[in-house]
């Protein structure tokens, strides 16, 4: 890839809000309870940590607060798609409450920063945070009801489109308001509420009024001073009119780590997401600590592929980790295991150079 394509990737400025490295933290339901974070849990990845767990610089620059199933554990994939039992707004209040609790995930990133902060002598630094926005699901007929709305449904099939559609703009609406709402009640001094994000990962044409919806949530955001994210998944339909849907900032999913593809799925993700004007996901999961080598050498194509591809550079990148993948590589006595986070650091540094297993 040469120099004029790599610069169509989509770089960080002002429509990332100024986010370079976006670590995606999953803090939906877990019966392993994985998804709760506190405080010491976010200090390897708001700083580098050596091997005693000191924090020595600055690591991720942006957190991505998203949930894949609340406690009730609704629809295929929960907040992003239903599979006739989706999400409701039990499950969407619930997440707001877990979220923006007392002890909630918020209120430990806020804590850890603060320390983390005084440790690296750097007072006043501040987080860049984005919150997902739960998908108003169109196979979702009994959503629940609002002040004075009545029972609400977004299934087309069911009701009018057009009902659908002001339905689900009633109940976004309501959602962003409470979000924003209880953001400044929380007064989280050392976090800063940088975007929102769009929890589906495809656009699809069969959905009435789709793109409406999506220019219609992007002048909400746009209203209240933030960004709108995107993080499609390979080949989404629509990913590449990100920019006509109005979204500020999106990132490309290679998807390899989780199927069965060779290093040669990065390449064409790349080319996609260079043509497409986008950023791209680095994906990884616990698989990587695998004996035989097998998930490592995968997470190596991606970090390879950035000085391969061009994407290392000055690129927006977002960083699947499965939930907690690389703190736990941050304190593993096992050199090999420690490896994926000192790599990964290089890579969001700058710094990192070809690597084979």
């Amino acid at each position: 890839m040469n120099g004029s394509q790599e610069n169509r990737y989509l770089q960080p400025g002002e429509h990332t809000a100024g986010i370079r490295n976006l670590m995606l933290f999953y803090n939906g339901h877990y019966e392993s309870n994985a998804g709760i974070w506190k405080k010491e849990d976010f200090v390897p990845y708001i700083s580098y940590v050596d091997e005693s767990g000191q924090p020595q610089e600055w690591f991720f620059d942006g957190a991505l607060f998203l949930a894949k199933w609340s406690i009730a554990f609704r629809g295929y994939e929960g907040y992003e798609v239903g599979d006739g039992r989706s999400n409701n707004l039990e499950d969407w209040q619930w997440y707001l409450d877990k979220t923006f609790g007392e002890a909630g995930d918020l209120a430990e990133l806020n804590k850890a920063v603060e320390e983390v902060s005084a440790q690296l002598n750097d007072p006043g630094y501040k987080m860049k945070v984005v919150l997902m926005i739960p998908y108003p699901d169109p196979s979702q007929n009994e959503f629940g009801e609002l002040a004075g709305s009545g029972p609400l449904s977004f299934d087309y099939r069911r009701v009018a489109p057009d009902e659908a559609h002001r339905n689900k703009q009633m109940v976004l609406e309501w959602y962003i308001r409470q979000l924003l709402e209880r953001w400044k009640a929380a007064d989280l001094a050392c976090l800063e509420l940088s975007a929102l994000y769009w929890m589906n990962e495809a656009v699809h044409q069969s959905v009435p009024l789709e793109e409406e919806l999506i220019g219609w949530t992007r002048d909400l955001i746009h209203d209240a001073g933030l960004k709108f994210f995107w993080i499609p998944y390979f080949s989404a339909e629509n990913y590449g009119k990100w920019k006509e849907l109005g979204f500020d900032a999106a990132v490309l999913q290679p998807n390899h780590f989780f199927t069965d593809t060779g290093a040669d799925r990065i390449r064409v993700t790349a080319d996609m997401a260079a043509k497409a004007g986008m950023g791209l996901e680095i994906e990884v999961d616990y698989r990587a600590f695998g004996e035989d080598g097998a998930f490592r050498a995968k997470y190596l194509n991606y970090l390879n592929g950035g000085i391969e591809y061009g994407y290392a550079g000055d690129v927006f990148r977002g960083y699947y980790q499965d939930v907690k993948l690389l703190a736990s590589a941050a304190y593993n006595e096992d050199p090999v295991k420690r490896a994926i986070y000192d790599m990964t650091h290089r890579f969001v540094k700058g710094t990192y150079v070809r690597t084979d297993i």
